[in-house]
């Protein structure tokens, strides 16, 4: 489900795609793009959604702080935020499995 590193114009960036059972890469999925040197820790597919946890700071040149929730259709960015705490930087978060579309 993930891609690493890809290249484009702007340098590496860490890349987000959907990988197809066959092994190509869906052409109606938009990558979700992380900055340079982020670092995903894990992937979770549940209830329509792929959720995104790891070391990053921009998801498509977006400020994004903690885990990112991306449309598991479109690839699209999901207005979600993970309330993990009232002020300052989020607690460090790894999802762990999915049942019946959550996540642990």
């Amino acid at each position: 489900m993930a891609e690493w590193a890809q290249y484009i114009d702007t340098g590496y960036k860490v890349a987000v795609r959907h990988v197809q059972s066959d092994g190509s890469i869906d052409p109606a999925w938009t990558p979700a793009l992380f900055d340079a040197g982020a670092s995903i820790y894990s992937l979770v597919a549940a209830g329509g959604r792929v959720y995104v946890a790891g070391s990053f700071s921009t998801v498509n040149g977006v400020n994004h702080v903690g885990p990112v929730a991306l449309d598991g259709a479109s690839g699209a960015v999901l207005p979600w935020v993970l309330p993990t705490r009232t002020t300052g930087a989020p607690y460090g978060v790894l999802f762990a499995t999915a049942a019946d579309g959550r996540v642990y």
